[in-house]
This record gives C-alpha cells, structure tokens and sequence, in this order.
C-alpha cells in the first residue's frame, strides 16, 4: 500500500468518520468507523472488520475518477454548477444542529 495521510473526524450526527488520502493529494476517501464498530459490536471478526475497510479505502484510492481539480477549487469555473438544498428544520430536527444552520420561517439552509 502507498504512503497515506489519515485524520479523525466526528459530524454532527454522531457518526465518526476516518479520512485517508494520499501523501501527495488531496483527494481521498472518508470511512464511516461508527458503522465499522458496528458490525464488529454485531459479531463480525475484528480482522475481517479492518481488513474489509482497508480494501474499501484501497479500492476507492486505487480506482477515483479523473477531474480537474484546479476546476473545482475555482469559485468563477463552479458557480454556475452550485445548488442550494432547502430543508425543512422540522424534519431534520434530529440530524441538524441549529448553531450552524439559519434558520428562516422554520426552514434550514
């Protein structure tokens, strides 16, 4: 396996994610380690556990997409491709946390 650079990260939802990249990219690819201890907590062997998410982070290191990305860090190239999602604060009251989203006529952007 290639030299990565790993970092911890935990969301608001309360899964805790692993983030390996190459050494010399920026590009990589975030695992959900809340679902691994999961699956190992339901039984499944700890190697089969590690092993099977170091193939997924292998895989998807080995096998990403192609682009351009000078393209995507180039706010004048993306602008035109952005989008805003509109979410009712109502339905996602359990998943969203109200410091960092607005919150206007109980909708959140």
């Amino acid at each position: 396996m290639k030299q990565n650079n790993c970092s911890f990260s935990s969301s608001k939802t309360g899964h805790n994610h692993y983030s390996i990249h190459r050494k010399d990219s920026i590009i990589g690819v975030n695992l959900n380690i809340t679902n691994l201890y999961k699956e190992y907590e339901d039984g499944k062997d700890f190697d089969r556990v590690v092993n099977g998410a170091a193939e997924v982070a292998e895989n998807a290191l080995s096998n990403k997409p192609d682009f351009n990305l000078d393209a995507i860090s180039n706010y004048d190239m993306m602008k035109d491709k952005l989008a805003i999602e509109v979410v009712s604060a109502e339905r996602n009251k359990g998943m969203m946390s109200l410091k960092d989203e607005k919150l206007y006529d109980a909708v959140e952007i």
